[in-house]
């Protein structure tokens, strides 16, 4: 059976916060897996244990006295060496997808669910067309995640925790990622 090459392959991958007095906590130690088109990894374990911090370091998203170390290859792209641009770019919605853990804490506030897709989809997708099409893209990704259309002219704090739910899936999946990331 030919081997298929993983579309994340993680080695050693460790996080450390350091803090005032030059302590250094341990998030992350040693992580280590791979995860093949089209398999889904859960990673289970307590609160607090690092599983947060662990999507953060693949995102580029960790805080500036996070020290990692490892390797995290997304094809041929370790995400622990990325900048900053490469992340924006190229990584988070194109070839990451993240499913906060908190996701109406992660949606604007003062927009519309349909807004915030509206502008997803055009800043990963490049939907051409004007705004009907634009509109039509963002009700297709909402589909896509069985958010109601009678809920898309709604603010985040007009939803329950289910369907804000539903929305952040909904802009996770506007990319079509290679690696979705469920927080």
């Amino acid at each position: 059976m030919p081997s298929v090459s993983p579309v994340l392959s993680v080695h050693g991958l460790s996080v450390r916060f350091r803090m005032p007095g030059g302590r250094r906590v341990a998030a992350v130690t040693d992580a280590r897996f791979d995860v093949a088109a089209g398999e889904c990894l859960a990673l289970i374990g307590e609160s607090g244990c690092g599983k947060s911090v662990l999507a953060s370091a693949l995102l580029g998203l960790l805080p500036g006295n996070a020290q990692t170390a490892g390797r995290a290859l997304l094809g041929d792209l370790d995400l622990l060496a990325a900048d900053e641009r490469t992340f924006a770019r190229t990584v988070r919605g194109r070839l990451i997808g993240l499913v906060p853990q908190s996701p109406a804490a992660h949606l604007t506030p003062v927009r519309t669910v349909r807004s915030q897709l509206e502008e997803t989809v055009a800043e990963l997708t490049g939907v051409r067309g004007g705004r009907r099409a634009l509109r039509e893209a963002a009700e297709a990704a909402a589909a896509r995640a069985a958010f109601p259309p009678d809920h898309l002219d709604r603010h985040p704090h007009e939803l329950s925790g289910g369907l804000a739910q539903r929305a952040a899936t909904a802009l996770a999946l506007v990319g079509d990622a290679p690696l979705l990331l469920a927080d």
